[in-house]
C-alpha cells in the first residue's frame, strides 16, 4: 500500500483501489463535450441543405467533395467526443 492524496485527502490505498477510484470519477468535461456535440449536430443539420442543393445540381464536383470532407471531419470529431465521455 502507498500513501496517496485523492480528492485532497491523504490516505493509504492499493494501486487497484486507486485505479478504481480514478475510473469512477465523472469526466469534468462532460458539459463541454455535450455542448460541442450539440453544436456539431446543428451544423450537420444545416449542411443537409447543401445536400439538397447538390441533388438539384447547384454544386460542382469539387465543391461537393469539400462539403463531404467537412461533414466527415465533423462526424469524426463527434465520435471522438463520444469515446471521451465513456
Amino acid at each position: 500500500m502507498e500513501r496517496i492524496i485523492v480528492d485532497g485527502v491523504n490516505r493509504e490505498m492499493t494501486q487497484a483501489e486507486l485505479d478504481l477510484t480514478l475510473a469512477n470519477r465523472p469526466n469534468p468535461r462532460i458539459a463541454e463535450i455535450a455542448k460541442r456535440q450539440q453544436e456539431i449536430i446543428q451544423e450537420l443539420k444545416q449542411l443537409d441543405y447543401k445536400s439538397i442543393k447538390r441533388i438539384q445540381g447547384n454544386y460542382t464536383e469539387a465543391e461537393w467533395n469539400l462539403h463531404v470532407a467537412y461533414c466527415d471531419t465533423l462526424r469524426n470529431e463527434y465520435n471522438d467526443l463520444e469515446v471521451e465521455v465513456v
